[in-house]
């Protein structure tokens, strides 16, 4: 279903089953305070790029609330990987973009093809004041998407995602609160510039001023992450690797992205399921931690700056809670 430049749009208690459109099962654009709230969507994934369950662009105080959105088909296990060779280039350019890394562009492999999001809000220029709430989200690739200012994220339950949520390309005055993050596996939070992030521009030739697209500004609060790295992708990814973590604040795509500035992070958990003795065959072993940190922070020039840790409880991972000296 899509709606285009609508306002008040309410879409209240619909069920959408096995709709795996590549460009949203409920696709909204350039709506003034539409609501998408105690709807079902469930088996909106595709094989494409792309397969998302809510899909927002360019609206204006938008309210997200008490939704399920559910996968219960298109998981992402070795099999389907294989079946449909899925990560491997089909076709390539001549020339290596400035994007992709040499390893990537050497072995003709991406690791992140499952790709898509439960629910994402983008036009990050012209989106913002949107409030996502309360809703049940399960074996989603991404399960919040963010590219806006003025976000409130509250409530949610995000289970078995290899991504919980992100926010980037210019994503200002995020808050992040009461949200559970279960089961995900290359990170629960993750902050980060992206190719839309850019400073203020003057007028030149090519074409008007342009206000700043920062990232930064916001709140991550009271959230607790667990079972990090026990959900279907944690196969995918190393444990090895930094950017396995269960919060993440990387620098930008390019190198002239600005950096996400003052967040403020207080009062989350990051508990280690691995201490408590899970079940191997119904033999109790103690697991390792499935992430080096707790908290990853790109040292590169580019990373964030201003951020502010308080009053959180932190389990160390196999090299300790965090890569950088976390300030108060």
């Amino acid at each position: 279903m899509e709606a285009e430049s609508c306002e008040g749009l309410i879409l209240d208690g619909l069920r959408v089953i096995d709709n795996r459109s590549a460009r949203g099962v409920l696709r909204l654009e350039r709506c003034v305070k539409p609501q998408i709230r105690h709807c079902v969507i469930e088996n909106y994934m595709t094989l494409s790029i792309d397969g998302s369950g809510i899909v927002a662009s360019g609206c204006q105080g938008m309210l997200i609330e008490g939704n399920s959105i559910i996968e219960q088909n298109l998981r992402p296990t070795r099999e389907l990987k294989d079946r449909h060779k899925l990560g491997q280039f089909s076709k390539r350019n001549e020339r290596k973009g400035n994007l992709i890394s040499q390893q990537v562009w050497d072995e003709g492999y991406v690791n992140n093809w499952h790709q898509g999001s439960a629910a994402v809000v983008t036009s990050p220029e012209s989106t913002a004041f949107t409030r996502i709430v309360n809703n049940q989200i399960e074996n989603a690739a991404q399960g919040i998407d963010l590219h806006a200012d003025y976000v409130t994220v509250s409530g949610n339950m995000v289970v078995n995602s290899f991504i919980g949520m992100k926010a980037m390309h210019g994503s200002r005055h995020v808050i992040i609160a009461n949200n559970q993050f279960v089961r995900n596996d290359l990170w629960a939070i993750g902050l980060m510039p992206g190719t839309a992030s850019h400073r203020a521009r003057p007028k030149g030739d090519h074409g008007p001023a342009q206000p700043a697209n920062v990232d930064g500004g916001s709140i991550i609060v009271n959230n607790i992450i667990t079972e990090f790295g026990y959900g279907d992708s944690h196969w995918i990814w190393s444990p090895d690797r930094n950017t396995c973590a269960p919060l993440l604040f990387d620098h930008g795509q390019r190198v002239d992205n600005p950096p996400v500035t003052d967040v403020v992070v207080s009062g989350n958990i990051i508990y280690d399921i691995g201490r408590d003795r899970i079940l191997d065959e119904g033999v109790p072993r103690e697991e390792r931690p499935r992430y080096r940190y707790a908290v990853v922070v790109d040292e590169t020039p580019t990373g964030p700056k201003g951020l502010r840790f308080s009053n959180n409880l932190f389990h160390p991972g196999t090299l300790g809670i965090s890569n950088v000296e976390l300030n108060p």
